[in-house]
């Protein structure tokens, strides 16, 4: 009997261990690295607004970025005017700190 228990123990530590271990490795891993919280559009600062729209036709969603090291930033997505969707992370005063497109 606890041979059989310690085999679920075991098996069940394993289940656990695997997606945290994905994480570690993964510098790209949210929650290692950042926390996001989607907002109102109307809630961006219209410096970050105006700045986004340099490099988007339109935005359709906002997210208050809070980095590891406690910065804060928006990422905003949207189009293009070529109608490709694109990210554009600025922070509230206006400055681009980086776009991606998907």
């Amino acid at each position: 009997m606890i041979d059989k228990c310690a085999i679920w123990i075991a098996a069940f530590s394993a289940v656990l261990a695997v997606p945290s271990m994905a994480a570690a490795g993964n510098p790209n891993a949210s929650h290692d690295e950042k926390s996001e919280k989607t907002v109102e559009l109307s809630a961006v600062p219209k410096a970050a607004m105006d700045a986004a729209k340099t490099k988007l036709a339109s935005v359709t969603s906002a997210e208050l970025v809070t980095a590891k090291d406690g910065s804060t930033f928006y990422e905003l997505t949207g189009t293009t005017k070529a109608g490709k969707t694109m990210k554009v992370q600025v922070k509230a005063d206006g400055t681009l700190k980086q776009k991606s497109g998907y």
